[in-house]
């Protein structure tokens, strides 16, 4: 999987390394705003035309369920479209029936829709 993308960079790249200690000296928990992601937003809301808000995440899920609730308020739809068998994230909504391996796998059409754990695949 590539290290969920880092790994594009090599193994342990020195630079890499060397920027991460930089920033750990300037605090390692940063979950409330602050002045660096305020600077990093206003760039890239100049940098992205159509980007007039940034919201940030600790994980795909997560970024996944703020979607899913932009997209409802906007669209005042309730559905949202999956792809069968592929993983999308770890919530309720996200996990339906994601670890097949091919279509045989992915179950009797009456267990799609099924939350992970609940499907029966033989």
């Amino acid at each position: 999987m590539g290290g969920f993308g880092p790994m594009i960079l090599g193994y342990c790249p020195p630079a890499i390394g060397e920027a991460v200690i930089e920033q750990i000296a300037k605090g390692s928990q940063f979950a409330a705003p602050n002045q660096f992601l305020n600077d990093v937003s206003k760039k890239l809301t100049e940098l992205i035309p159509c980007a007039e808000l940034i919201s940030y995440q600790g994980t795909g899920t997560e970024a996944n369920m703020v979607i899913f609730r932009m997209v409802r308020a906007y669209t005042g739809k309730d559905k949202i479209v999956k792809f069968e068998g592929h993983y999308h994230g770890w919530s309720d909504e996200e996990i339906i029936s994601f670890a097949s391996d091919s279509v045989r796998m992915m179950g009797q059409e009456s267990d799609h829709g099924k939350p992970w754990g609940a499907q029966v695949n033989s």
